[in-house]
């Protein structure tokens, strides 16, 4: 499982995500002229594997490449901001894919977690979207007690996750080794590790929008 976390990082975040060569190839531009819900629905019925497990895959991945390449043109004069944002993007691919593996370890597999995970690119997208607009203007430097208080919270139910994680209950193993569970451990805290830096020591409005979204994740309730 954590040769698929590997290259999956490595391939979605390569420049665009990796997919078949789709029936239906808009540009971004005609893409986004349709709303999000909209587009998925489009793109599958144009799409010979219609709006199959694997259609809905493919859909969701042409949308989070379109916002990508968006995401990263709104970074076009902030190159250093652009650098760290993009840093920060593998890592919380790194870190949704490490989780999505760790609750699929839990539940004894299933196509459930690699569709969701797939799927997940169009929520990382919007989220570093939200970074953006925060990190660009002065509203993502806003300190309050509210602020303190929620990422408080969030950085408590990380901890006690990583602690249930890394001293996995018998139930947590039934369907796999210790050594394969801990493997993925290794990958999604490593992740973390690593946007930790990113996050600063500021408590601010940028920084709670991350650790709020590592929070909620794509599995967290399920580990």
């Amino acid at each position: 499982m954590i040769s698929r976390v590997a290259v999956l990082v490595l391939v979605l975040f390569g420049v665009v995500f990796a997919q078949e060569q789709p029936d239906w190839n808009p540009t971004c531009q005609v893409v986004f002229k349709y709303k999000l819900d909209d587009f998925l629905t489009e793109y599958q019925k144009r799409s010979s594997l219609g709006d199959s497990e694997a259609g809905q895959d493919q859909s969701a991945i042409y949308w989070a490449n379109c916002k990508h390449k968006q995401n990263l043109k709104k970074l076009e004069n902030f190159p250093k901001l652009k650098a760290r944002l993009e840093q920060l993007g593998k890592l919380e691919y790194q870190f949704m894919y490490a989780e999505s593996d760790l609750a699929s370890q839990a539940a004894g597999g299933g196509t459930l977690y690699s569709h969701s995970a797939n799927r997940f690119g169009i929520e990382v997208e919007l989220h570093l979207e939200r970074l953006i607009k925060l990190t660009t203007t002065k509203a993502g430097a806003v300190i309050s007690s509210g602020i303190r208080a929620r990422y408080k919270k969030a950085n408590a139910e990380l901890v006690a996750r990583f602690k249930r994680v890394e001293h996995p209950s018998k139930a947590m193993l039934e369907y796999s080794s210790l050594k394969d569970w801990l493997e993925t451990v290794k990958t999604y805290k490593s992740a973390f590790l690593g946007i930790k830096p990113i996050l600063g020591n500021k408590i601010d409005a940028a920084s709670l929008e991350i650790i709020e979204f590592l929070v909620r994740g794509i599995f967290a309730g399920e580990i």
